[in-house]
Parts: structure tokens; sequence; C-alpha cells
């Protein structure tokens, strides 16, 4: 029990930063603009969380067949899995990206009744960065696999510094648009990094 403590210990703070970097943005904006620019920032990003939880219906029940590879030291079969997987989500971000781009606005619009014309580009860019949420979502999966889950909270540590010291500097010149953008660049240097990682452990 001890041993499955120390091991899962990584992943536990890890979620416990990646929920830090989520709500970097909204302190700022409830610091900085007004309440109202906090609740329509609340309404846009509210599918961007939603498109991560759909992605893990899809990619969970695969989970168990990159574990079996991964274990079975069948590198060639593992990868295939892994290229899978991932082109999956791809295709599943493209999907979500250009249906949020023609139906979001209009969809939120009609559910929260509220007019929200000018405020597209920065719900497509909490979009995209749910979108490489959910790819996070599954490297971190592929890291944990591989008995490398230390190395997950090392780079949303990297993350959490680089949003927190954006933020100041966005917001004031962007206001919303550069809060969307701080969120976006926290996923970005997350899967950047997972990624790296995920390369060079390969490799060895």
């Amino acid at each position: 029990i001890m041993n499955l403590f120390k091991n899962c210990f990584p992943l536990f703070i890890s979620s416990f930063v990646s929920t830090f970097i989520v709500n970097i943005p909204k302190n700022a904006i409830e610091l900085n603009l007004s309440s109202s620019i906090q609740t329509y920032y609340n309404i846009i990003f509210m599918p961007s969380s939603i498109v991560n939880m759909f992605c893990m219906f899809i990619f969970v029940p695969m989970y168990t067949q990159i574990a079996k590879k991964w274990h079975e030291d069948d590198k060639k079969s593992f990868i295939k899995v892994v290229q899978k997987v991932f082109l999956i989500a791809i295709l599943f971000s493209v999907f979500v990206f250009v249906g949020c781009a023609l139906l979001g606005i209009p969809f939120l619009e009609i559910l929260y009744g509220v007019n929200l014309d000018g405020y597209k580009t920065p719900f497509l860019i909490l979009i995209g960065a749910g979108c490489l949420t959910s790819v996070n979502s599954i490297l971190s999966y592929i890291m944990t696999v591989m008995r490398k889950q230390q190395y997950i909270l090392y780079i949303y540590i990297v993350a959490l510094v680089v949003s927190q010291v954006c933020i100041d500097f966005l917001l004031k010149k962007y206001e919303l648009i550069g809060a969307s953008l701080d969120y976006l660049i926290g996923m970005f240097v997350i899967t950047t990094l997972l990624y790296f990682v995920y390369k060079i452990n390969l490799k060895k």
C-alpha cells in the first residue's frame, strides 16, 4: 500500500497543479477585470472542459491495450497503438474545433441567454487548449505506463511557472483573449514537454 501511495503521489500532485493552471486566468480576471467579464469567461470556458471529458470516454477503453503492449516489451505494437490513439485524438480535436467554430457561440447564446458577440476568438482559443488537455491526458497515461510519472510532475510545475509569469502581461494587453492565451500556453508547454520526454524514454 505504501509503495502504491509513493508511486501515485506525483500523479496526485500533478492533478492539483493542473487544476491550479486552469484557475490562473480565472483568478487574474477576478483581480483585474469586472465580474461580468469573469462570467463571460466561465461561459466560453465550459465547453473546453467538456472536450477532455468526452475524449476520456473514447480513450480510456484503449489504455489497457497500451499497458499490455508495454509490459510485454512489444515495442513495435506499442508504438502502433499509441500512434492510433494520437490519430484519433487529432481527428476528434479537428472535428470538435470545426464544430465549435460553426455552432459553438450560437449554442452558448441559446443555452445561457446572453449575447456573446466579440467572444468567438477567446472561445476558439480555449477550445484549442481543451483539445491539448485531452492530448496531455493521453501522454500522462503513457508516461505512467512507462513508470516515469515523476516527469509529469516536473513538467506541470514548469507549465505552472510559465502560465503565472505570462498572465499579467497577457491580461493587461489583451484582456479576455490574453487570459485564454495564457491557458493555451500552459497546455502547449505541457504537451510539448510530455511528448519530448515520451520520445526520449521510448528510445531508451
